[in-house]
């Protein structure tokens, strides 16, 4: 049975592999085919592609976005899309500069709660790419605050707790527009994370994204 997996992030976000690593190790596990789908950003997908092509394994570049829709909110895959279209870079090189920002709204939230990280510690972690929660988990962990990262965003970094702060997103109308802009094909990252009250809901609103021309 040939393996596939079209949802998977590296160092340009928040993984622990880089592009050329996650593509050996896809290899390594007999995986025919692959997406790259970092969050918010398209760092990496220039150096992953042509490691691809030099060893004959299918990549397909992607990238994962958080989106607003009327009800809620969620992420959106673009696959297999043009990572060289200037629209796609100025609207991820805005959103890498907000989740910058929103690492240091973190950090001097917590700081107001008697938290400590120095942001040249979450920086580090997350190895010039693009900045998310689960880097200054991972520096918390190793500062002692709890001894794992579910443990420390469920303490700390989930709506209601200090270090909470709100991510930017852009709209599910324009994430469409421009992936399909990009010739990609957009799909929801993770369905059962829809805000729902019941199946009735889920339904309709999946076929409300379907109409606009999700997969």
């Amino acid at each position: 049975m040939k393996k596939i997996d079209l949802h998977t992030h590296t160092t340009a976000s928040d993984g622990i592999y880089s592009p050329v690593q996650l593509i050996d190790l896809a290899v390594e596990r007999g995986v025919v085919a692959m997406a790259i789908t970092d969050h918010d950003t398209i760092d990496g997908l220039a150096e992953a592609v042509e490691y691809s092509r030099s060893i004959g394994f299918r990549l397909y570049p992607g990238v994962e976005f958080s989106i607003d829709y009327d009800t809620g909110s969620s992420h959106l895959l673009g696959l297999d899309l043009d990572y060289a279209n200037e629209v796609l870079a100025r609207t991820v090189r805005f959103l890498t500069e907000e989740r910058e920002n929103r690492a240091y709204r973190i950090i001097e939230d917590l700081k107001q709660h008697g938290i400590y990280i120095p942001i040249d510690e979450v920086l580090a972690e997350s190895s010039g790419g693009s900045i998310g929660r689960p880097h200054v988990a991972r520096v918390m962990v190793n500062r002692g605050y709890a001894p794992s990262i579910r443990e420390i965003f469920l303490k700390y970094l989930v709506k209601g707790k200090p270090g909470y702060v709100k991510k930017t997103r852009i709209a599910f109308e324009e994430a469409i527009a421009l992936i399909h802009a990009c010739g990609g094909i957009p799909v929801i990252a993770h369905p059962v994370s829809l805000e729902c009250v019941d199946m009735d809901e889920f339904e309709l609103l999946l076929r409300g994204f379907i109409d606009t021309g999700v997969k």
